[in-house]
C-alpha cells in the first residue's frame, strides 16, 4: 500500500489523495471495511466542497524514486555548472 497526498499549485484547497493498493478487490471487501476506514468515510463528506470521485487505474509502468534528496536530472544540473 502506498499513499500521496497532492496540493494542486494553484489553489491550495484543492487535494488529491492517490493510494495504490496491490489488490483492488481486497481494498473494497476489506480494507474499506475496517473500523479507521468507517469513521475516515464518515467525515470525508464534511471536508469536501463535493462528492468524491474514486477511480481505479491499471498500472502501465513502475518507476519509483524515493525521497532521499536525488533528483532524475541532478546529474545533469551539475555537469552543466561545471562547464
Amino acid at each position: 500500500m502506498n499513499t500521496v497526498l497532492n496540493q494542486a499549485s494553484d489553489d491550495p484547497t484543492l487535494f488529491v489523495l492517490h493510494e495504490t493498493w496491490l489488490d483492488h478487490g481486497n481494498f473494497f471487501s476489506v480494507q474499506m471495511k475496517r473500523d479507521y476506514r468507517q469513521e475516515y468515510e464518515a467525515r470525508l463528506p464534511a471536508l469536501l466542497r463535493e462528492p468524491r470521485e474514486m477511480k481505479i487505474f491499471e498500472p502501465l509502468r513502475s518507476d519509483f524514486v524515493f525521497q532521499s534528496g536525488w533528483h532524475p536530472y541532478k546529474e545533469d544540473e551539475d555537469e552543466h555548472e561545471a562547464s
